[in-house]
């Protein structure tokens, strides 16, 4: 068993974060953590468990563990277009910066090179779990799968589905999207990886028949993983959703009828949403994935985190590449409380903003339970795998470094959610393993 003692940092839904010094942290040859205590002296860790002290990481003064950051949204195929085309309504942008480049992963020279790049770029930030869309074509998705698998990284990965209103030139037929989903799940199934799983994704409603929807929501629920897709990103896309679908009263509805709302569903972005909209989703039990990097470069709105938690409804985040430009979830962390914070201008001084526990929460075990992962990842739990990163705020980066001198731990950690990058990230760990160093 391997022993990490020093500063540790948690999560669980009653308490968003919690900060522990003198913690013992455990971890078997399975990857898992089968010990978990606070407040031992390193003496007494000695005294009650028979560890050889060369398996002991004793965690100094600058440095913590943090459990693994969990990007709930994340286009691998639009890694390479981060920085570019925002500013743009969303429409516009699909149009003519997204679809142009994710037809190019029907290379598959293209496509090995591009996702080897994202997962090894979003492990270096911290990622160990990522939910990613692929393209439309099978091979990509598949070499997307593939990546995650070699890489280490724990990943949710679908094969994007679009059959109608959708580029001549980037578009599948019901059919033949509906079995290379299939395809793809058997095949990520097969791998019997337990870090990597298979999911479905209707792009969004625009771009999916009825039919196809439906057979992606029986494909769900038939093999119990998770359904990713966009919800109410931008006004002109709810009208043109409400225009039609005229047999849904709403958005929301749209994709309940088709079977696609279940307690593993995703819903990217969720800002226009109405009261019927959030009850719907808080019963099925699905989550809203909020992109608030994406949403500002856009010009999508401010998502009201505040409400829709208030609503009952688990709230994740997500770096929504390259919608968002930044794939660091420590981006995502501090963009969702500078929205929140936007947001109380508008609403007053009895709006309650977001604090950086809640967002880390959001970005931890809030996304691992959207995911279908709470069981496994995203907090330090007896059981759980372990899924941690390293963090050295002593580190000289910039404006994060930390004074030797300083030994609070709680400045230090905010200091790393504030000012940290991947140079702070020392090691990275996924099911016990250690899959990035610097």
């Amino acid at each position: 068993m391997r022993i990490f003692y020093g500063t540790v940092v948690n999560t669980s839904p009653d308490t968003p974060l919690s900060l522990n010094t003198d913690t013992v942290v455990g971890v078997g040859d399975d990857g898992k953590i089968s010990l978990l205590e606070s407040c031992v002296s390193i003496d007494e860790l000695f005294d009650r468990y028979d560890i050889d002290v060369r398996d002991v990481y004793r965690i100094p003064i600058g440095q913590m563990l943090v459990p693994g950051l969990v990007d709930s949204h994340i286009h691998a195929p639009q890694f390479p277009n981060a920085g570019l085309g925002l500013g743009i309504p969303l429409l516009q942008w699909i149009t003519k910066y997204t679809y142009p480049l994710e037809a190019r992963f029907a290379d598959p020279e293209f496509a090995q090179g591009a996702t080897e790049s994202v997962v090894r770029e979003t492990l270096r930030q911290g990622t160990t779990t990522a939910a990613y869309y692929a393209s439309i074509h099978l091979d990509a998705s598949v070499k997307l799968a593939d990546a995650a698998e070699r890489l280490g990284q724990r990943a949710v990965v679908g094969k994007v589905a679009m059959d109608t209103n959708s580029p001549n030139y980037y578009s599948e037929t019901t059919e033949e999207s509906l079995r290379n989903t299939h395809q793809l799940i058997q095949y990520v199934q097969r791998k019997q990886c337990d870090h990597v799983i298979p999911s479905v994704i209707p792009r969004f409603a625009l771009s999916c028949s009825r039919e196809l929807m439906r057979g992606l929501g029986q494909l769900s629920r038939l093999y119990s993983i998770p359904v990713q897709t966009h919800v109410s990103e931008s006004k002109a896309e709810c009208e043109l959703v409400e225009r039609t679908f005229k047999e849904c009263s709403n958005y929301v509805q749209v994709y309940d009828e088709m079977g696609l709302l279940h307690n593993k569903t995703v819903l990217g972005h969720g800002i226009h949403l109405n009261e019927k909209e959030l009850a719907v989703i808080r019963d099925r039990g699905a989550t809203i994935s909020h992109c608030p990097l994406s949403n500002l470069s856009l010009r999508s709105g401010l998502c009201d985190v505040r409400k829709l938690r208030e609503s009952g409804i688990n709230v994740a985040l997500g770096t929504d590449v390259s919608g968002g430009y930044d794939h660091s979830m420590l981006s995502a962390i501090r963009t969702a409380l500078h929205v929140s914070t936007a947001l109380s201008f508008q609403r007053g001084d009895s709006y309650k903003i977001l604090d950086y526990r809640e967002a880390f929460y959001m970005a931890t075990l809030g996304g691992a339970t959207a995911l279908g992962l709470g069981d496994k990842t995203g907090s330090f739990e007896i059981g759980k795998d372990f899924d941690a990163l390293l963090v050295d705020m002593s580190v000289p980066s910039g404006a994060s470094t930390v004074s030797p001198q300083d030994d609070d731990a709680k400045n230090i950690l905010e200091k790393f959610l504030f000012l940290g990058d991947d140079r702070n990230i020392q090691r990275v760990y996924v099911s016990g393993r250690q899959v990035l160093t610097q």
